[in-house]
């Protein structure tokens, strides 16, 4: 069997003595959207997405937009992105400098009101301003674990504007936000630029923040170790957290250190014994980001 793990991944996967059943599962990554997982994508409209920017800061930003705005080539190589069905003006942002033709990407499409999702891995082959075209690279499902059920509802936008607020301290604001979220998102990538984005949740409180850092347990994931293998590597990592109430998006750009051992956090990590360590640098806050909200309708059974 090729082995299409990068030392990352297989240094964790070793220690934690996951290797063999990380090999068996890594049969249904792929290098194409296949049929059923292109009639998915179609009906979303929700996509985490992760790139690095021209500074080399690692940032993650959740997309919204009508149903349809992302659909596949008829061989599934190609995902296309019809940002002009992106909410707002998320689409501008994507255009004016964020992503470039050539950089890699990592997409995770989330369906949240049924716990399934994505993630759709590539290089941008083609930016124009209302087409963004991902050359395909990796695809593969997730397991519907930590994912709480929410249902969408629209929300009043009525005479509402848009603002950007941006710092380097957490505020008071920002850490309540994040230590009452049960859900986030967080893009890594490796060295050679090879970009994932993956889902966190849990129940409300389980990101802890002290000193201005955040402590995030690893709860039993699918044994690849996608995310952790690339912050062995490269310990930048950018993360996304939705307000669901009110429509609001923080991005938060830092580093990571990674804890296999803390066996005295045993309960906290579901019996992992695992955290990360992520020290932020920067952080954005959007406000009215999505006309789209939810409403919380049932926490993931698997929650620790």
């Amino acid at each position: 069997m090729t082995d299409p793990f990068h030392s990352g991944e297989i240094q964790i996967q070793e220690q934690v003595g996951v290797r063999d059943a990380a090999l068996r599962l890594s049969r249904m990554v792929v290098n194409y959207i296949p049929r059923g997982a292109a009639q998915f994508l179609n009906t979303q409209e929700v996509c985490a997405l992760g790139w690095t920017a021209p500074n080399k800061e690692l940032w993650a930003g959740i997309l919204t937009g009508a149903l349809g705005f992302a659909h596949t080539s008829d061989n599934g190589a190609l995902l296309h992105l019809d940002l002009s069905k992106l909410h707002h003006t998320q689409h501008e942002a994507l255009v004016s400098g964020a992503l470039k033709i050539g950089n890699q990407t990592g997409m995770l499409f989330i369906d949240l009101s049924d716990r399934r999702r994505l993630r759709v891995n590539g290089t941008i082959d083609r930016l124009f301003e209302t087409q963004l075209t991902i050359k395909v690279e990796e695809v593969f499902p997730n397991c519907p674990k930590y994912i709480q059920r929410r249902l969408a509802r629209r929300l009043d936008s009525t005479n509402a504007l848009s603002s950007l607020s941006e710092g380097t301290s957490l505020t008071n604001d920002i850490i309540n936000w994040v230590t009452i979220a049960d859900t986030f998102f967080v893009a890594s990538a490796h060295p050679d630029g090879r970009t994932d984005v993956s889902h966190r949740g849990g129940k409300p409180g389980f990101v802890r923040v002290q000193e201005g850092k955040l402590y995030i347990p690893d709860y039993q994931g699918n044994n690849m170790f996608g995310t952790l293998g690339n912050l062995m590597v490269n310990p930048c990592a950018g993360l996304v957290f939705m307000d669901f109430e009110q429509g609001r998006q923080l991005q938060l750009t830092g580093t990571v250190k990674i804890n296999l051992h803390a066996k005295n956090e045993m309960e906290a990590t579901g019996g992992t014994g695992r955290w990360w360590c992520f020290t932020p640098k920067r952080w954005k806050v959007r406000t009215r980001y999505t006309p789209i909200g939810w409403e919380l309708v049932e926490p993931s059974p698997y929650n620790p």
